[in-house]
């Protein structure tokens, strides 16, 4: 049986009443299109705006610039490839933490959280390691290794995640709330967002809109749903509630809003739900 594309690309759906066209335009990649293989990782965005898309226990990855595959390789079986300025990418495997500038690199000098997280690189050789307690900083250049924030030292309790969140900075989920932290090369700056007001609890992705509000998913204590929520200053929604799977919301153009619930997307247009029709099959999302 042919396993058919495991990825959907943000980057490459248009807000149509931003751009003129009727519809958002879907792009789908498989092995035919280069890929390694049709399994994939969670994929990511580098500085340069190419995805990058480790797979599984095979030995090449790719480099995708909307136009074509490029095929780099890639440590067993990695976590999110992250990318900085220059090609440099950092992830992590069961083996620790790899960095690539031309080549994979085992860093086995990092002293890294227990269970690490995930590894997002804030240029300058360095790259932030998350932990359940623990936030670290890598600089490969030194091989040193420097604890840039605890868990106890926040109101998040738990770390879970960590995403890029542009410029050198990273967005912390936790299980009471979220942050995010800026100049992490030093001096490193951290902005807290309690959201105990919310009932909710285990927070994931926020993402930040060009008007400063900010998008976030979550689970309310009440009834253990996962929703997707916009926090403006001291103004909190909630704006899609998950009917099949776990949700998430960003905004896009002229007040749109792009909602995924599990393998559906659609669009909140001046409150109306707008699906977006697909061609071909996903999953693993």
């Amino acid at each position: 049986m042919l396993v058919r594309l495991l990825l959907f690309l943000l980057p490459f759906l248009n807000d149509g009443a931003a751009s003129g066209a009727e519809v958002p335009v879907w792009r789908f990649w498989n092995t035919r299109d280069g890929l390694a293989e049709a399994w994939s990782r969670p994929v990511a965005i580098d500085p340069a705006g190419n995805v990058l898309i480790g797979h599984g226990e095979v030995v090449r990855m790719e480099r995708l610039d909307g136009y074509k595959v490029i095929s780099l390789p890639q440590p067993n079986y990695p976590g999110t490839v992250y990318g900085s300025a220059g090609g440099r990418m950092w992830t992590l495997n069961g083996a620790g933490l790899w960095e690539y500038d031309g080549r994979w690199v085992l860093r086995g000098d990092a002293q890294l959280p227990p269970e690490p997280i995930a590894a997002v690189p804030v240029g300058g050789g360095k790259a932030l390691v998350l932990g359940p307690d623990r936030l670290v900083c890598y600089d490969s250049g030194r091989g040193a290794t420097a604890v840039t924030l605890r868990v106890a030292e926040t109101g998040l309790g738990r770390f879970s995640r960590m995403t890029p969140a542009g410029e050198g900075a990273v967005w912390i989920s936790g299980q009471n709330g979220f942050g995010r932290l800026s100049g992490a090369a030093g001096p490193a700056k951290w902005q807290e967002y309690p959201a105990g007001g919310l009932g909710a609890h285990d927070f994931l992705d926020p993402r930040q809109g060009d008007a400063g509000e900010i998008f976030v998913s979550a689970t309310l204590a009440s009834t253990g749903e996962t929703v997707a929520v916009r926090m403006n200053g001291a103004r909190t929604a909630i704006v899609a509630r998950s009917k099949k799977a776990v949700v998430e919301a960003w905004p896009g153009a002229d007040g749109i809003v792009w909602v995924r619930d599990g393998e559906e997307l659609y669009r909140l247009v001046d409150g109306r739900e707008e699906p977006v029709e697909r061609r071909d099959v996903l999953s693993g999302v």
